[in-house]
């Protein structure tokens, strides 16, 4: 569960941002004045989603159109270098998971910094991998 301290940031031009405080990678989310960052830190498995199963609920932070209830899992393991790998896949979801705009299916894909990642039709984060 994302249970990490949540605080609103004010931007430049006036817009805020929401801010989940974390030491890890996160999910960033931009459409129009709306800014959210996601950490990537409390546990091993994120469930993506509209549904009560889910600990990164979209419905809760934005407009989730085309979100499924179980939409999307990324998973965060050790990598053999000592480093942490993400790695992303569909649960089966109605309108898709895509990847750098390429679909993605059932099997778990590796992430990597600076990927962009769409749930359902409008929903896009960008992965940014490490300290930020």
């Amino acid at each position: 569960m994302c249970s990490s301290q949540n605080e609103i940031e004010q931007n430049k031009d006036g817009s805020e941002s929401s801010v989940l405080e974390s030491k890890d990678s996160l999910l960033k989310f931009k459409a129009g004045y709306k800014k959210l960052k996601i950490m990537l830190s409390d546990s091993s498995e994120f469930l993506i989603g509209r549904g009560d199963k889910c600990n990164i609920r979209l419905d809760k932070m934005i407009a989730a159109e085309g979100v499924s209830r179980e939409h999307a899992m990324i998973i965060k393991k050790a990598a053999e270098n000592g480093t942490i790998a993400y790695q992303i896949k569909d649960m089966g979801s109605a309108h898709g998971t895509y990847v750098n705009g390429q679909k993605i299916g059932g099997d778990f894909r590796a992430l990597n910094d600076r990927d962009e990642i769409k749930f359902g039709q409008y929903v896009i984060f960008v992965f940014k991998q490490g300290l930020y």
